[in-house]
C-alpha cells in the first residue's frame, strides 16, 4: 500500500511577509475553506513566444495538491506554506484530480522556445480553443436568427451542432487546465516543477451531469480581497475581458453531500496554532483530525 498522501499546503510565504503573518493568512483561508470551500484560483501562464492576439493567455482555473509521503511534508510547507491537509488519492481521483501536464516549454538553455515540440503543441492547443469559442460563437447567432424567423428546420440542427461545440470547447479549456512548464530559468533550477509532483483539480468539472463548483459570490469575493487584496484584485485577461481575480474564482464545497473537508484524513498545522484550529472546526461543525506539523 502506498505511504503517498496528496497534501494542499497554504498559504505561500509572501515577499518580505513575517512567519507569523503567514500563519495568520493561512487561518483565514482555513475559515474561508470551511466557510465556502476549496479555493480555485485563475492564474495566468506566461508564455515565451507571442500569443497574445488573436490567441488569448492561458487562464488556469485549478486548485494544487502535491503527491508525497508525510515525511517529506516538512520540507513542502516551507515553499508553500504551514498549514496542509491531507486526502487519500482515491477520493480526489474520484473528483478528477489529474497529473499536472509538464511540458519543456521553455527553452532552459537559450530563448529558441517555438522551435520545442511542446511549445507548437501548446500554441496549437490554444489555437483550437480560440477556434472552438468563435465557432460556438458563430453558431448561438445563427441559432438566435433561426428563432427570429422561426426556421424551426434549423433550430433543432443547430441547437445539436451548438452542443457539440461547447462540449469541444469545455474539453479544449479543460486540457489547458493542465499544462505547467517542466521548469523557468527565472525561478526554479533545471526540471524543477517537474520535481515539485504536482497534481490538479480544474474548476470544469462535472459530477452526474452537475457543475461540481460555483463561481464566487460579491461576498465571497468581499472574503477574499480581505485575505489578500493585491493578489485578489490583480485583473485577469478572461474571455476578452480584464477581471479581478476574485470575481473569476470558484470554489467546490461539497461533495457527496459532505463538506469536501469531511473527505480529508487530517489537518497539519504548525503547534501554536493547533488550538484555534481545533475551535475552528468545532465552530463549522466540521470533524476532522488536527496534527501538529
Amino acid at each position: 500500500m502506498s505511504n503517498q498522501y496528496f497534501y494542499h499546503s497554504f498559504s505561500r510565504l509572501l515577499k518580505g511577509e513575517s512567519r507569523s503573518n503567514n500563519n495568520k493568512r493561512a487561518f483565514q483561508t482555513l475559515e474561508s475553506i470551511l466557510k465556502n470551500g476549496i479555493l480555485f484560483v485563475p492564474e495566468e501562464i506566461t508564455l515565451p513566444f507571442d500569443i497574445q492576439s488573436p490567441l488569448k493567455p492561458i487562464v488556469q482555473h485549478r486548485v494544487c495538491f502535491t503527491l508525497i509521503e508525510r515525511a517529506e511534508l516538512s520540507g513542502q510547507t516551507e515553499i508553500f506554506g504551514k498549514f496542509s491537509i491531507e486526502f487519500n488519492t482515491n477520493i480526489l481521483r474520484k473528483i478528477g484530480i489529474t497529473p499536472a501536464m509538464y511540458l519543456p516549454i521553455f527553452n532552459y538553455d537559450d530563448d529558441r522556445h517555438l522551435e520545442n515540440v511542446s511549445s507548437k503543441f501548446v500554441y496549437r492547443l490554444l489555437k483550437f480553443h480560440q477556434e472552438a469559442r468563435e465557432e460556438a460563437d458563430q453558431v448561438d447567432n445563427d441559432l438566435q436568427r433561426a428563432f427570429k424567423t422561426f426556421d424551426y428546420s434549423k433550430i433543432s440542427s443547430l441547437q445539436s451542432k451548438k452542443q457539440e461545440i461547447l462540449e469541444k470547447r469545455a474539453w479544449f479549456e479543460g486540457l489547458s487546465n493542465m499544462i505547467y512548464p517542466l521548469d523557468n530559468k527565472r525561478y526554479t533550477q533545471e526540471n524543477g516543477y517537474y520535481q515539485q509532483r504536482e497534481w490538479k483539480l480544474p474548476a470544469n468539472l462535472t459530477t452526474n451531469g452537475v457543475d461540481t463548483t460555483e463561481i464566487a459570490t460579491s461576498e465571497q469575493q468581499e472574503e477574499l480581497l480581505a485575505i489578500n487584496q493585491k493578489f485578489f484584485s490583480k485583473e485577469i485577461n478572461y474571455l476578452d475581458r480584464e477581471l479581478p481575480r476574485c470575481m473569476i474564482s470558484f470554489f467546490l464545497k461539497i461533495f457527496e453531500n459532505q463538506h469536501i473537508l469531511e473527505h480529508a484524513n487530517k489537518i497539519i498545522v504548525p503547534r501554536e496554532n493547533i488550538s484555534q484550529v481545533n475551535k475552528l472546526l468545532t465552530r463549522y461543525n466540521v470533524s476532522l483530525k488536527v496534527e501538529e506539523l
